[in-house]
């Protein structure tokens, strides 16, 4: 069973950072020089990215976590794939090369059908 314990957080690509800053909303990032595109470029190839995307979906209401954040995730379990917030994160996702399927697994939905693909430079075009 997955658990807080049971993760190599000392593999993760954020190890040294100041971890505060995956708890900031996106003005609070723009005081310090940073954005969300920022940290989710940190979670991208993260070795344990999965695992901890894994925990957050399953633990933690707040913070981004595998380069997905709490709202977003939020969002993600009830579905909303077409709030704004969610296409903002989808757009992240496509300049990275990360598919949507990386993320639902973790609330056992498919959705095969949205790829890096099916969007235009940064422009999410609904399939």
């Amino acid at each position: 069973m997955l658990s807080v314990k049971s993760i190599e957080w000392n593999q993760a690509d954020c190890r040294g950072m100041n971890t505060d800053l995956f708890f900031m909303n996106r003005e609070e990032l723009q005081l310090e020089g940073m954005t969300y595109m920022n940290l989710r470029r940190v979670c991208s190839d993260c070795p344990i990215r999965r695992d901890c995307l894994e925990y957050a979906f399953k633990y933690e209401r707040h913070g981004m976590f595998g380069g997905v954040t709490g709202l977003e995730r939020d969002l993600i379990r009830r579905g909303k794939f077409n709030d704004p917030i969610l296409n903002r994160l989808l757009r992240d996702m496509a300049n990275l090369n990360l598919s949507l399927n990386s993320i639902l697994e973790f609330i056992g939905a498919e959705c095969s059908f949205i790829e890096p693909r099916d969007y235009v430079k940064g422009h999410y075009e609904q399939v």
